[in-house]
């Protein structure tokens, strides 16, 4: 699988992220060390981010010969899941963490600037039920998830680039998230997780994480299989997720 080993970036990028001294609950700031904690999560979450890696919507889009109407019905299956969990995690963060300017971002958005340069074949499948996230570890585990696939989406979009010819303003924005901001952006995440996360907190963050990536791959079950859409491709490595 592709890897994206992000640069160091100064203290000063990160302040945004765990501005003030404590949560709403009386947390420290960086209560747990920001690599320990995304070490924990990325061992807790290997074996359902690898099935999410697998599935046969996904790994095409690392392929030469990726189709036009296979990509777009991807970023219709992700409209689909981010019209649910971008509001969700915004009401969680306001909830349970609101001394944190951190945000994050707006997928949906981007989707919709994406999906104005393809047909998507959208289907009226209702919304899906938002995710319960009543805990600051349940917030941190499935934030881990989505914000961890901006790394493999860099991967991602240089091969649309290649593929398809797509770009971050013609059809590619979700894959090309925050661009060259891409490693600043993570490690802001990294930082108001593990100011978030108490120490003693960590394995349910973990479990939220690993929920999280099974309820993504459920999704795209749900998107592409009832329309008896083709995925003639086998497996193969995705930096989709978390890379």
């Amino acid at each position: 699988m592709p890897k994206n080993d992000p640069p160091a970036v100064p203290d000063a990028a990160r302040a945004s992220a765990t501005r003030g001294s404590a949560d709403a609950a009386g947390r420290r700031r960086h209560a747990v060390e920001p690599a320990s904690l995304a070490a924990r999560l990325r061992a807790a979450t290997q074996a359902a981010h690898q099935r999410l890696d697998h599935h046969p919507a996904l790994a095409p889009l690392i392929r030469p010969d990726l189709r036009r109407d296979h990509y777009g019905r991807v970023l219709g299956a992700f409209a689909w899941v981010y019209r649910t969990l971008d509001p969700a995690f915004e009401d969680a963060l306001r909830r349970l963490c609101p001394d944190t300017t951190y945000r994050s971002s707006d997928r949906s958005r981007w989707l919709v600037e994406d999906l104005s340069h393809f047909e998507h074949g959208d289907r009226a499948l209702p919304p899906w039920p938002a995710p319960k996230i009543d805990t600051v570890a349940a917030l941190v585990g499935r934030l881990y998830a989505i914000e961890g696939s901006t790394l493999g989406g860099q991967v991602i979009a240089r091969q649309l680039q290649a593929s398809l010819g797509v770009g971050p303003s013609s059809g590619a924005r979700i894959f090309h998230g925050h661009g060259e901001a891409t490693a600043a952006r993570w490690q802001e995440f990294q930082d108001f997780a593990a100011w978030a996360c108490a120490a003693d907190d960590a394995a349910k963050a973990c479990a939220a994480a690993d929920a999280m990536f099974g309820e993504l791959e459920q999704l795209l079950d749900l998107w592409f299989e009832p329309s008896g859409s083709s995925l003639p491709h086998p497996p193969v490595p995705s930096p989709l997720a978390l890379a």
